[in-house]
């Protein structure tokens, strides 16, 4: 189980009931902000703690949450890319990586492999 900072915002990644996925401040105890990561070959699956859902996207670059594909669905399915202490997130069916900004919304976007502090989580 992990949260996910970003490091421009300092806010974390969270999602509610309703399968809306966004940023917020960070809270220890908000299960909301905690993930479950789940390795389907060199891809990872995000599982929200609190709902169950899982985090997903689509080629319009919004970002959401919906009920897990466990490894079937590639909207579903996320790389890992590492620069410095944070990584970068990109979805494996749209080539957009996570990113949010400083209003608490998250959402998908051509990636900066490194260059875009938005994009970067911890």
């Amino acid at each position: 189980m992990q949260t996910f900072q970003d490091y421009a915002t300092g806010f974390c990644l969270d999602s509610n009931a309703s399968k809306s996925a966004y940023t917020n401040p960070c809270g220890s105890t908000n299960t909301y902000q905690h993930w479950t990561v789940v390795a389907f070959g060199s891809h990872r699956e995000l599982q929200d703690v609190a709902t169950g859902f899982c985090l997903d996207s689509n080629s319009s670059k919004s970002l959401y949450t919906n009920p897990c594909g466990h490894g079937t669905n590639s909207y579903q399915l996320w790389d890992v890319f590492t620069f410095g202490g944070n990584i970068e997130l990109q979805d494996y069916a749209t080539g957009f990586c996570l990113d949010s900004n400083s209003s608490k919304s998250a959402y998908t976007n051509s990636c900066g492999h490194g260059t875009n502090s938005y994009q970067l989580w911890h």
